[in-house]
Parts: structure tokens; sequence; C-alpha cells
């Protein structure tokens, strides 16, 4: 069957071989390929949780704050979650271009949380109150991250449904991975990113004001002591 992987050919292997007993000194093993394969997967999952996590402390750093990122970095799953749809809808199998699109995705999608996050900080320096600066960065953002989005996922088209290939390894599900990774996250960005962001803000402000209230009730009790 033209749609059987080989993965699945050797989880079917596996099944029927499972209760069979090989005399002494037989049995059987996956070859070199699926092996390579699979510490190729293991390198690729490596680069994509060190790419979160550099891209994170970044975030961190051009924000001096380790606490509001947590709003952006959150686009990354659901960059994930729209890949993951599109290689199943156009019934493509997750390989080693898939995986280097997932990389991609990490550095590209929080762009449009970056833009959104900077002009909220903005707006509230200002003195904006946090709603009123996330609807108006919602509004003044929409339009450069909807263009943002839409160039990176026409440009990438012909990559998608193309047949171009590279030692027989096919660019397609690359591309799809990065189409469906933007459109999702650019939507869900507009919406769960504010969301997100007054959550951990209001979070923050919450422990801020419990440590000082917590450092200023020792000297409050001092105080009717002494009197």
């Amino acid at each position: 069957d033209e749609d059987v992987t080989p993965t699945d050919g050797y989880a079917m292997l596996g099944a029927a071989t499972a209760d069979m007993h090989f005399p002494r000194g037989y049995g059987w093993e996956r070859g070199q390929r699926m092996r390579q394969q699979d510490d190729d997967m293991g390198a690729m999952f490596s680069s994509l949780a060190m790419s979160i996590i550099f891209v994170f402390l970044l975030m961190g750093v051009l924000f001096e704050s380790w606490v509001l990122p947590v709003s952006i970095i959150t686009t990354v799953p659901m960059a994930v979650m729209g890949a993951f749809w599109t290689l199943w809808a156009m019934g493509s199998q997750f390989d080693t271009m898939a995986g280097i699109g997932l990389v991609i995705l990490v550095g590209v999608v929080v762009n449009n949380g970056i833009v959104l996050i900077d002009l909220v900080t903005q707006l509230r320096a200002e003195g904006l109150p946090r709603n009123e600066a996330l609807v108006q960065a919602g509004v003044r953002r929409f339009r450069p991250i909807l263009m943002t989005a839409l160039t990176t996922i026409f440009g990438l088209v012909p990559m998608a449904f193309g047949s171009s290939s590279f030692v027989g390894v096919g660019y397609g599900p690359l591309g799809q991975t990065v189409i469906g990774g933007m459109m999702a996250a650019t939507l869900l960005t507009l919406v769960f990113v504010p969301l997100l962001y007054a959550a951990v803000d209001g979070l923050r402000q919450w422990f801020y004001d419990l440590l000082r209230y917590v450092r200023a009730r020792p000297v409050a009790a001092t105080s009717e002591v002494e009197g």
C-alpha cells in the first residue's frame, strides 16, 4: 500500500511478531535507516526546545521582564497545533522537513505577539489603563500583523503545494507546516495573547500587592506596640 509509511510498516511488523518465538540466535530489529531517523527526530526536538528557550530569554531581556513574555510564548503551541492540523488535512507525514518548519515557526510566530505587547507597554507608559491599551493596540496593530502573516503565507504556497525536493525529500511538509502555524498563530494571537497578557499582568500586580502588604504588616504591628 502506498499510504503505508516505513514507521507504520515497522509498527505492523512488530505487532505481527510480538507473539512469535524465534530460535536461539535469531530475531529482527530495525535497520540503520530507521535508527538514523529516530536520531534525527530526537535532535530536531532538542533544537525545537532550545529555540523556544532562547526566544523566551531574548524577550525577557528586551521587555526587561520575565513575566510578560509568557503571554507571547504561548503563540508557539498555537502554531504547532495549526501546523499538525494542516499536515493532517493535506495528508502529509511529519518528517524531517516538517520538523525544520516547526523550528522556523518558533522564531516567526512570536513576532506578532511582540509587536502587539510592545505597543501595549508604550500605551500604558503614556498613562492608559490596561484594558484600553489592549484594545487600542489590537486595533492599531491588526493591519500590520495581518499583512506580515499573509506575505509569509502566500510566499510559501509554491513550496507547500509544489513537487520540489532535495535528494528525494520533498519540501512540501516544510511549507505546509509554516503556513498552518502562521494561520493559527495569527488568528489566535489577536484573541488569546491580550487575554493572557491581562491575566499574567493581573497576577503579577496581585503578587506585588501581597508582597507590599506582608512587608508593611510587621511595621504596623510594631507601631501599635510602641503606642
